[in-house]
């Protein structure tokens, strides 16, 4: 029965298609396939939207730091989740008030899990990697010594983001799960769209470009996916 829900739900994303004639078709089929099982449109959409859940990442109530944004946001959009960024300002535990950020993320409890092992994974390859590479400027110190670490780290993150995309559309093509992954993307966006009618878009810029940045795009291809989410 999961393997025809699957084939209904590939069939609604492409029902959502702006070719008008492939739209009605993909409805009119899905309709006969939800029929001829005895399920209901209504109740598979229903159940996909109310499985929808978020939780936060662990351990990034902290300052800024944009690269760590910036890969929060990717791996949401690769696995078909939602990224919210809140900025707040909170007592920290010496009861000083500093403005801290949560890291959310809003998807299916599967994609939702994928999104955080996989995070994980690479803020503490990017934690190593940058703590090894600033041990070469500890002369450096104050705004210098941030500029060093943040460029270099955002070098990382543009490597391992470029990678992934591309193992992600091989995947894709593979094994035909476009229309299923837009359905998807469609259901996260509207939950979101009710939680937070007032929430903006905003495009995320990375830290300065220099040769920092530079070295960390190189040293970025030491992260392979497959070997560090064995």
């Amino acid at each position: 029965m999961e393997k025809i829900k699957s084939k209904i739900q590939k069939l609604l994303a492409l029902a959502t298609s702006d070719n008008e004639h492939e739209a009605s078709l993909a409805l009119l089929n899905a309709k006969k396939l939800a029929n001829k099982h005895g399920l209901s449109i209504d109740e598979i959409k229903q159940k996909d939207e109310s499985d929808i859940i978020f939780e936060s990442l662990d351990g990034c109530k902290v300052s800024r730091i944009k690269a760590v944004e910036i890969l929060h946001t990717c791996l949401c959009e690769l696995f078909s989740c939602k990224a919210i960024i809140s900025v707040a300002t909170k007592p920290n535990r010496n009861g000083r008030y500093v403005r801290q950020t949560e890291l959310k993320v809003y998807g299916l409890p599967e994609d939702v899990a994928i999104v955080k092992t996989t995070f994980d994974s690479i803020r503490d390859f990017l934690n190593r990697k940058t703590k090894e590479y600033a041990k070469g400027y500890s002369h450096l110190t104050g705004n210098r010594k941030k500029e060093v670490r943040f460029s270099y780290m955002y070098g990382l993150v543009d490597t391992i983001i470029k990678e992934a995309r591309t193992l992600f559309k091989k995947e894709e093509e593979v094994s035909n799960t476009t229309a299923i992954i837009r359905l998807k993307d469609q259901l996260v966006q509207k939950r979101v769209n009710q939680l937070f009618p007032n929430a903006k878009c905003k495009s995320l810029k990375g830290d300065k470009v220099n040769r920092h940045y530079f070295n960390g795009l190189e040293d970025g291809n030491d992260y392979r996916f497959q070997k560090e989410l064995s």
